[in-house]
């Protein structure tokens, strides 16, 4: 599932999830079946992704231009949801959700991950969600967890266990302070892990562009010599011998 809505707005809620399931339905394109059967098969798989999302209410409701557009529709909480029926109606086994919560209120981001951990809990499905800065009770919605800092895990395992062994960590140095959410809290971590090896990279650069400095202030004195070999004396008072 996309993080931005891919719907068309001059169709209905039942619409979109009925063209989506022609689309990826193999039992609609083949021609073994009779198209009385073909459309009764169809909308059973509407009708029960349309109660498991909750979307019985607003089936008929056109989908609509979002926020500032010229056609009223959803809401933006809706149409999240009208983009995961899209793909519920295949009844995959694995649903992965790119940032589904960005762009709505609290309360519409709840009810949305709410929804999903449903569907998980009802075995049929796996849910793969990338979140970014979850409330706490959605946060305690979450089975397993995968935080990534530029590209490398630092955490894998148990949402409820992340924090303990962050906490445990000697180079944190801190606990969770109070009336904290857990989750911004270890995004302020990953964060501020950013910062510190981006710093230190930095540093390296700057280092090693002084050692390169000082690498070329060596040969040009080296060309320097080679130039005027007969101006240049050592330590010990003898006179270097011209090379030609």
């Amino acid at each position: 599932v996309w993080q931005d809505d891919l719907l068309l707005s001059n169709l209905t809620v039942r619409e979109t999830i009925e063209f989506a399931a022609k689309l990826k339905s193999s039992s609609y394109s083949s021609g073994s079946t009779s198209t009385a059967n073909k459309e009764s098969i169809i909308a059973e798989k509407v009708n029960q992704v349309l109660k498991d999302l909750g979307l019985q209410s607003i089936q008929h409701s056109l989908i609509g231009s979002g926020s500032g557009g010229r056609i009223r529709g959803i809401s933006g909480g809706e149409r999240k949801r009208v983009s995961v029926a899209q793909e519920l109606v295949t009844k995959p086994s694995l649903i992965f959700l790119d940032e589904p919560t960005s762009g709505l209120d609290a309360t519409s981001a709840l009810a949305l991950m709410r929804t999903l951990k449903d569907l998980a809990l009802s075995g049929a499905h796996s849910i793969v969600a990338v979140v970014h800065q979850p409330r706490t009770n959605i946060f305690e919605l979450f089975d397993t967890l995968l935080l990534l800092s530029q590209g490398e895990e630092i955490y894998s395992g148990p949402a409820n266990g992340a924090r303990e062994v962050l906490e445990s960590c000697p180079i944190i140095g801190y606990k969770l302070p109070p009336q904290t959410n857990v989750a911004d809290w270890i995004i302020d971590l990953i964060h501020d892990d950013e910062k510190q090896s981006k710093d230190n990279s930095n540093n390296n650069n700057n280092i090693a562009n002084n050692n390169r400095n000082d690498l070329l202030k060596e040969d040009d004195d080296v060309l320097s010599f080679i130039d005027n070999p007969t101006d240049i004396a050592n330590t010990s008072g003898n006179r270097i011998l011209p090379l030609h």
